[in-house]
């Protein structure tokens, strides 16, 4: 009865609608969700059974497009003094060797000259000059007109359903300002921390440029640190560890007895039990 019942709860939880997942990462930037309509580029399709059930999901993984490298793969334009991602007033004093020393950024190669390269920054914190940097960052003529289509040509069918964000930004009540028809000033302000304002605009290039949520989708992304007090972070090897305990069917529906009829076996093994007992102490009497 009971194997039966969490049978029935299965069915009820697959009726649920179904979270898709963004992580922007910091090395890479991963996207996971249920389309609408059929996947047409099956190399972006990933199937699986569970519980019984069988789903095809869109997912795909853009390396080196994670907050933290992508920022990283500045345009010549940011080795300007002026830099809008920086807040009004900063400097910084940086090299080329070190902007290009790391994986994502090794491809493009320096002369002697370019590597010993120095400049100091001076941040102009201006949120539209940021936002228009950033997008030079992807490579969006790759897709011409086409809806179902991210960056640098990579098919997307497009988006369904809500979606959990894991927060990468230090201040929860940070991500209320990331809204798609506005960006406020006060990210890229002196007063807020240095990568806010490159962060912010980052979150709105990705998910509005390029996974093309709009208006009406973007009112179903939710920015979490937690999911039932549990912190979200990377959970491809804790996801793997564990499916492979869960089973792909689902167990079989057994049969159970009525609730009336355990009760009356049960009163006759009592009673039962009571006229041995009765009959044991009239025997030793007598």
């Amino acid at each position: 009865h009971y194997r039966g019942r969490r049978r029935r709860l299965w069915l009820d939880h697959h009726q649920l609608s179904i979270l898709g997942a963004l992580d922007l990462g910091g090395a890479s930037t991963q996207i996971s969700f249920i389309p609408i309509d059929p996947i047409t580029d099956q190399t972006k399709a990933s199937k699986f059974r569970l519980y019984g059930f069988d789903y095809t999901i869109y997912t795909h993984s853009y390396l080196c497009y994670g907050q933290n490298q992508a920022l990283k793969q500045s345009p010549s334009s940011w080795s300007s003094i002026n830099h809008p991602c920086y807040p009004e007033g900063y400097q910084e004093t940086t090299t080329a060797a070190s902007i290009h020393s790391i994986p994502c950024t090794a491809s493009h190669a320096l002369t002697l000259s370019q590597a010993s390269w120095n400049a100091t920054l001076v941040g102009t914190g201006n949120a539209t000059a940021c936002r228009m940097a950033i997008k030079q960052i992807f490579n969006f003529t790759a897709c011409g007109q086409s809806q179902s289509c991210t960056f640098n040509g990579t098919y997307q069918p497009p988006v369904n359903g809500e979606f959990f964000v894991r927060q990468i930004l230090s201040d929860p009540s940070s991500e209320q300002s990331l809204n798609p028809s506005s960006l406020r000033v006060t990210l890229c302000a002196p007063s807020e921390r240095l990568s806010y304002c490159a962060n912010a605009n980052y979150i709105l290039v990705l998910l509005l440029d390029a996974y093309k949520f709009n208006q009406t989708s973007w009112s179903s992304i939710k920015f979490q640190m937690k999911v039932t007090n549990t912190d979200i972070g990377w959970t491809l090897g804790y996801m793997l560890n564990l499916t492979n305990m869960i089973p792909v069917e689902a167990p079989e529906q057994v049969k159970g007895q009525q609730n009336g009829l355990w009760a009356a076996a049960i009163f006759f093994i009592v009673l039962t039990l009571g006229f041995c007992l009765v009959g044991l102490l009239i025997y030793i009497l007598w």
